[in-house]
């Protein structure tokens, strides 16, 4: 049985509302079996929910995201994640800063209508990326309106809205329904698609741009600390259908009280005019650049650990020279992977020169502030970023 319980408590929002944000009567989720959920953090401190829909982009509710003075830089997303309190957890797990944010223009903070938003990550998710060894095909949730559905739809009140399916919310949201208890495990519950005049007469939903999800009885729900996460339908791939939005009553998992979701469907043009590359139908372009490895972080607790047990100068000094050594063969095969795809890349996707301009300056911050130390590889910095200057005028 689900152990979600949603709470209708108010949680106030980054954009200074107080509303119901919505799971309660769920259960802890499988580790990493929805990884498409993202946990939404402001600060760093954890806020709501959203849904990864692209390498880039990710989808959440509009009170989540500010109004039209809102720093991208203080908004990114946990991907991968289930327990939030170890942040390593996977080879998957990362945090990602946002670029930019995109709240629906008609977002009514007062009615809540039209509560969706766009964020446009710095990078891509890693392992989103189908040529990453962690590859995992279901981080992706399929949008509703621009994908076909991902299950049959059917039964004697079926239809393309999907009513009479089971979707599925997740999140870290409060798991009672009155005074708020937030796990640090992502719980999730199934909640059944609710027929929209049903949903208008009880909670006076807009069936135009709001759907409800939620057992009439009770007991199931969405709650405070969700907003923004996914109502997603499940098949061979997730198909998000709503976005967590709010309730009407003061707890959450009320009798005759179904969580409002937004209808995803209803956004797709909207979506599609911020971010053209989420229409699957679309050129892809060059492909989604990789992030930057961490090369120098790796290895050096070990390092440190080492040099503090070495017995004598000349000790340390052969324990840096092993370690250089090493860092020049893994400079020299980042850089390779770095050079091997730009021949198929067009310099005029600001993502693909972005990427290379921002993986050079890194190199070369790097290994310049310990050029005394490591001038083997200043040297070889130097030459590759001569040999891509002769190439590339914009470097």
């Amino acid at each position: 049985m689900l152990a979600l319980s949603v709470t209708a408590l108010a949680a106030t929002t980054s954009d200074g509302t107080s509303h119901r944000s919505l799971v309660v009567g769920g259960e802890v989720t499988d580790p990493f079996s929805l990884p498409w959920t993202l946990s939404l953090l402001v600060g760093g401190q954890q806020m709501c929910g959203a849904t990864l829909v692209h390498p880039r982009w990710a989808v959440t509710a509009a009170h989540c995201i500010g109004g039209s003075q809102v720093v991208p830089s203080a908004f990114s997303v946990g991907v991968y994640r289930h327990n939030l309190a170890t942040p390593n957890e996977h080879a998957c797990s990362e945090v990602i800063e946002a670029k930019s944010i995109h709240r629906h223009p008609s977002y009514n903070p007062g009615t809540i209508a039209n509560d969706i938003g766009l964020i446009e990550l710095s990078r891509s998710a890693a392992c989103a990326d189908a040529t990453n060894p962690n590859y995992d095909p279901m981080m992706l949730a399929l949008i509703d309106g621009l994908s076909s559905p991902t299950v049959l739809v059917e039964g004697p009140n079926a239809d393309a809205t999907y009513l009479g399916v089971d979707a599925i919310v997740s999140g870290w949201g409060s798991t009672t329904p009155a005074l708020p208890v937030y796990p640090v495990q992502m719980h999730s519950a199934t909640l059944p698609v609710v027929k929209d005049e049903t949903c208008k007469a009880l909670v006076g939903t807009d069936e135009r741009i709001e759907v409800c999800a939620g057992p009439l009885e009770g007991g199931v729900d969405a709650c405070s600390g969700d907003s923004g996460g996914p109502l997603a339908v499940v098949g061979s791939a997730a198909t998000l259908v709503g976005v967590v939005s709010y309730g009407v009553t003061y707890a959450c998992a009320m009798t005759m009280a179904p969580g409002i979701y937004a209808r995803v469907s209803a956004f797709v043009d909207w979506m599609l005019s911020v971010a053209p590359e989420l229409d699957p139908n679309a050129d892809p372009g060059p492909p989604s650049p990789p992030s930057p490895p961490p090369l120098y972080a790796e290895g050096l607790e070990e390092l440190l650990a080492a040099l503090l047990a070495a017995e004598d100068k000349a000790a340390r000094q052969a324990i840096l020279q092993a370690y250089v050594e090493a860092a020049v063969v893994a400079l020299q095969e980042h850089v390779a992977s770095v050079l091997a795809p730009i021949a198929d890349w067009s310099f005029e996707d600001s993502a693909a020169a972005d990427y290379i301009s921002d993986t050079l300056d890194y190199l070369g911050d790097f290994l310049h502030e310990y050029e005394d130390m490591w001038p083997e590889l200043v040297e070889l910095y130097d030459s590759v970023m001569a040999e891509l200057s002769s190439v590339f005028s914009w470097l």
